[in-house]
């Protein structure tokens, strides 16, 4: 990209995604070209990615992750890949296939030692302490990881927490639990199917926990809420920090795209709208109370253009250094994530980032192509660090750059640079580029200038923030609305190919039902499966966002010919 001058084209589009850059950096990998990759093949460059690390061609950072996709109920809200547990015997099957994949994937990791273990969901805490025991074992036995200084952490729902299974994470070195409380209103939890969640039930999970004897209790909420207002997230930040976790997280609402339908009436543009507006107003509130309640931000100044707010309860000491933070692919820190299950991701550093797309395996097959994955290569690599560095730090160290790739950022980038400096938007000292704003969006407007202009546009292509258009086919007697969507495996879809599911998001009648009416609705419906098998072995990316634009140029044609309306019906970031 050419320099901050050339950013206002992209102004609405980068609104659309709320300034994030995290949410940029995802839509950079989910844009790109995709290859499907087996077990075989993602061990194969694991394997090479190890040898590159021994000889000083990569970073020796590896952090791992664990994901365990089942879910007592699913959460309305929720975006991650999980499935409701049905009984023991399909959690039995799911830890054998663990199994042969942990001893599949051993070999490639021979002299690594992993400095962070994240094991999430769904919700882990759903195993039980047997059960528990039986996973743990079997990873520690395959693979190294160092007692200190990185993170070892351990999801769980607030009704899942028992001593028994807490004495299993203590027994195998794990230091943070980590909770999603969401809210703290009987209400709105209500509203998003988590009306087990009382005010008792948190009390004795956090007793658990601290007398465990783990060493760090961390919470999350959510902002923006269907049917919370900023009221009542106030009471709920206030509520939680009465009870002392030791680190709360808030999270902004990101819809799914049925979410988006059910709850906000489909308009995308209206609910960006109210988000700003409740950020608006929550965000600084936080910043100005959290000390009141014993807490400091982790960054005092950052705002609606984060994708998470960090409050941490003073006193309370770091488990980790800062450098060794790495847990996922936004770290700031040049490290390779190694991810395991049904919708975890792995992060190859210099290589590829790739999904297991899934569905939940009954069997481990290597050969089976699950994985869809994005070439990176060093120059990707770059770019992330630079725009995750002004994301978390509001800076760019030139001596972490030198270190981690062997070359000046000023050489490698000296158009964005100078660019920068001369808007007075950044100041270049020998030892940094530090940026003279430390608002989110301004974090965000400044590190652009380091994409490439051609990748840069390609990401603006898709859906803000992962959410695909609806597709909406209408008469003068009846409508129906489709989304695609990454298939989720307790979803009825009309029809899953490549791991992307047709979801039915509304059907009904434009006037009185009649037999008319009920004929031409089933006339879209077949239509709109046709389509959509068409619109997924045309699409290259196999994205929601991309598939469902194909779809509705498909579909369009095809139901113009039966005088039928088709739009896309926005969200469209």
């Amino acid at each position: 990209m050419g320099g901050a001058a050339s950013i206002p084209r992209f102004e609405r589009a980068f609104a659309g995604l709320g300034y994030d850059l995290a949410t940029l950096l995802r839509r950079l990998d989910e844009t790109g070209e995709r290859d499907e990759l087996s077990a075989a093949g993602l061990r194969r460059a694991w394997a090479e990615c190890v040898r590159d690390a021994r000889r000083g061609r990569g970073p020796t950072r590896f952090g791992c992750y664990i994901h365990i996709p089942f879910c007592r109920q699913r959460c309305a809200y929720c975006r991650h890949f999980q499935a409701r547990l049905e009984s023991p015997a399909q959690l039995e099957r799911y830890l054998g296939v663990l199994d042969d994949a942990f001893a599949y994937y051993s070999p490639a990791f021979r002299g690594v030692r992993f400095g962070n273990l994240i094991v999430g969901g769904g919700t882990p805490g759903i195993l039980e302490a047997e059960a528990l025991e039986h996973l743990l074992r079997r990873l520690f036995a395959a693979f190294a990881f160092d007692e200190s200084p990185g993170d070892r952490a351990f999801e769980f729902n607030p009704a899942g927490v028992t001593a028994g299974k807490l004495r299993v994470l203590a027994r195998y070195g794990f230091r943070r639990v980590s909770m999603g409380v969401q809210s703290m209103s009987a209400r709105v939890l209500d509203a998003q199917n988590r009306g087990y969640q009382t005010g008792n039930v948190l009390d004795r999970a956090f007793a658990l926990v601290r007398d465990s004897g783990i060493a760090q209790l961390c919470v999350d909420l959510i902002a923006g809420l269907a049917g919370d207002d900023t009221t009542g997230f106030r009471e709920s930040f206030a509520a939680l920090a009465r009870r002392k976790p030791d680190q709360i997280t808030v999270y902004p609402l990101v819809p799914t795209t049925l979410y988006l339908r059910q709850r906000f009436g489909g308009d995308f543009g209206a609910f960006l709208a109210r988000r700003r507006e409740f950020l608006a107003e929550v965000v600084p509130w936080m910043h100005a109370h959290a000390g009141h309640h014993g807490y400091r931000s982790e960054r005092e100044r950052d705002g609606p253009g984060d994708n998470a707010w960090v409050f941490n309860r003073c006193g309370v000491r770091r488990l980790a250094a800062e450098d060794e933070e790495f847990y996922d692919d936004t770290s700031s820190v040049p490290a390779s994530i190694f991810g395991l299950g049904p919708g975890a991701g792995s992060s190859i550093w210099g290589r590829l980032v790739c999904t297991d797309r899934g569905p939940i395996p009954g069997r481990f097959d290597p050969r089976e192509r699950r994985y869809w994955a994005t070439r990176r290569d060093r120059r990707d690599e770059m770019a992330r660090f630079v725009l995750m560095n002004m994301r978390k730090h509001g800076e760019v160290r030139r001596d972490q750059f030198r270190r981690s790739f062997g070359t000046d950022l000023v050489d490698e980038y000296p158009v964005a640079v100078a660019r920068l400096a001369s808007l007075g938007l950044a100041r270049l000292d020998p030892g940094r580029l530090r940026l003279r704003s430390g608002t989110g969006k301004r974090r965000f407007l400044c590190a652009v200038p380091f994409l490439d202009r051609k990748v840069l546009q390609r990401a603006l292509r898709g859906g803000a923030d992962g959410t695909a258009p609806f597709v909406r086919v209408s008469s003068r007697t009846c409508a129906a609305e489709f989304a695609v969507e990454h298939a989720l495996p307790d979803v009825a879809y009309l029809r899953v190919l490549k791991g992307l599911g047709l979801r039915l998001l509304y059907a009904g009648e434009q006037q009185t039902p009649s037999a008319r009416s009920l004929a031409g609705r089933a006339t879209m419906l077949r239509l709109a499966q046709r389509a959509f098998a068409a619109a997924v072995r045309a699409s290259r990316h196999r994205e929601p966002a991309a598939v469902a634009r194909v779809l509705h140029a498909r579909l369009r044609r095809a139901a113009a010919r039966l005088g039928l309306l088709c739009r896309l019906a926005r969200p469209v970031g």
